[in-house]
């Protein structure tokens, strides 16, 4: 009997926990480094959640980010306003601000929900901002851009996540 590493458990454990989370039977894929749920542009429905593959190497540190994008997608079949996506889909700019909002949102309800996502969520956001934020202020502030909107424009999402975590905090 051959034993599994715990990157393969992860894999082979993703589909179940995401439909199980979700209380829907829906393909889940693992591809590239993105997570994001696919929706079906004329009705809204969801058709796809797809989340980071992990690499027979993958670091301790990337599995547990995964576990933190599977809350975090599950966070959007679970809490996102379809309808309200549908009114704005023409427009790829507000999809992405919409986005940068909602996210904190559907990440505080999946903690009402399901109160072992925090942690999850934590490793997921030390990797952004380690990993996605820093990276790309480092290229902002290596290419001798002085706009100070290009910095902004890279620390935005950070900015709107620490400000709705903080009004959360507040009103509990």
């Amino acid at each position: 009997m051959e034993l599994l590493s715990p990157v393969q458990i992860v894999r082979d454990s993703i589909a179940t926990i995401t439909q199980i989370l979700a209380d829907r039977e829906i393909p889940v894929s693992q591809q590239g480094m993105k997570a994001y749920v696919a929706y079906n542009e004329v009705t809204g429905e969801p058709t796809r959640v797809v989340l980071p593959y992990l690499p027979d190497d993958a670091s301790d540190e990337l599995i547990l980010s995964v576990q933190g994008f599977l809350d975090h997608e599950v966070g959007h079949l679970l809490f996102t306003d379809r309808k309200a996506l549908l009114s704005i889909a023409h427009d790829e700019q507000l999809l992405e601000m919409q986005n940068i909002f909602e996210d904190p949102y559907v990440e505080r309800r999946m903690r009402e929900r399901f109160p072992g996502s925090r942690d999850n969520f934590n490793k997921l956001f030390d990797l952004f901002l380690d990993k996605i934020v820093d990276r790309n202020f480092q290229k902002v502030l290596k290419s001798g851009e002085t706009n100070p909107m290009a910095f902004f424009g890279v620390l935005f999402p950070a900015i709107v996540r620490s400000w709705l975590m903080c009004l959360a905090l507040l009103n509990t």
